[in-house]
């Protein structure tokens, strides 16, 4: 028998476009009245969670995966497809305040079932996608900046942080660096922008080596492999890796990047002080070399992501 308790809190509904999905959302999370800021109008025309970015690519990729269980007999769904009946909005945390308040983190459940009554998990943690970046440090013996290196040449080099990490409890975490894509999806632009920020090294963003699209492109046309297999290849899902697909819809995009340095500057790097510290950024240079990173960062996902890639594509001739 349902429940005949009111909601403990106002909640409005309103529906994608152009799904029409219906998605409630708990009046207090909506921005405030221009007419009064204490309390906000319990019924709203919209929300930006509407216009959201990492909200729209997650529901057109959704929806278009479900659209597919219709198209192919191949389908494991084809018989009694899945639908999206509704999204019910949880908590949504804002950055920043005031007129400059955007959208940060959302959490939020969708309702998924077949004709059958059978349901899919769908406890979603929206962040949305970030970069990464491998950078390479090697001392600088003519070749251009940027570009592949000779593995087996020269003494290599990696740089990570070591910064606060409150979820996971540590305040020196180990990680290589990396940041939130921003609304406008610049991700190059991005990852040249943290470089700055968190190492203070000024890179030519058109010299990242996207790991990630380069192993995607090798995975194409396996036959009995991979995407070839599972069709995976006819969805949108973004081209990336994703740390923990089971509850979150982030995408982490892999980079390297190959920084030379003029003769006896690598250990120079050691030790510095990076990050934006208004933005309560508290970095702290690691130097180590690039062979001992899968065991120095052995916690760090990316750089585990990161390492591989490179390393498999190296051997396969392709970087």
């Amino acid at each position: 028998m349902p429940s005949t308790n009111p909601p403990p809190f106002p909640v409005t509904t309103l529906h994608t476009e152009p799904q029409h999905i219906p998605i409630t959302i708990p009046s207090h999370f909506f921005p405030p009245s221009p007419q009064n800021d204490l309390h906000p109008p319990l019924y709203h025309r919209s929300h930006p969670l509407l216009t959201h970015t990492p909200f729209l690519s997650w529901l057109n990729t959704l929806t278009h995966s479900l659209a597919l269980q219709k198209t192919s007999k191949n389908h494991p769904f084809y018989a009694d497809p899945y639908e999206l009946k509704s999204i019910k909005v949880n908590h949504i945390n804002y950055f920043g305040r005031g007129e400059n308040a955007r959208i940060g983190f959302v959490s939020m459940d969708a309702e998924i079932k077949n004709s059958s009554g059978e349901s899919l998990p769908g406890v979603v943690f929206l962040r949305g996608g970030a970069v990464a970046v491998l950078v390479i440090v090697e001392e600088d013996e003519g070749r251009e900046e940027g570009g592949g290196a000779g593995e087996g040449d020269r003494e290599q080099w990696t740089i990570v942080t070591s910064q606060p990490r409150i979820p996971v409890g540590t305040l020196r975490f180990l990680e290589i660096p990396a940041g939130m894509i921003d609304s406008a999806g610049k991700v190059t632009g991005k990852a040249a922008e943290e470089i700055k920020e968190e190492l203070g090294i000024t890179i030519d963003a058109e010299k990242l080596i996207d790991l990630c699209a380069l192993t995607e492109q090798m995975g194409r046309g396996m036959e009995g492999q991979g995407n070839a297999e599972t069709g995976m290849a006819e969805e949108k899902v973004e081209v990336g890796m994703y740390p923990s697909a089971g509850g979150s819809d982030e995408f982490i995009k892999l980079y390297a990047y190959v920084h030379r340095v003029g003769k006896g500057e690598v250990k120079e790097l050691e030790g510095k002080v990076g990050g934006i510290r208004e933005d309560g950024e508290r970095i702290v240079l690691r130097l180590v070399g690039l062979k001992d990173l899968w065991k120095v960062a052995a916690r760090d996902a990316k750089a585990l992501g990161a390492w591989t890639l490179w390393r498999g594509l190296k051997e396969a001739g392709v970087i």
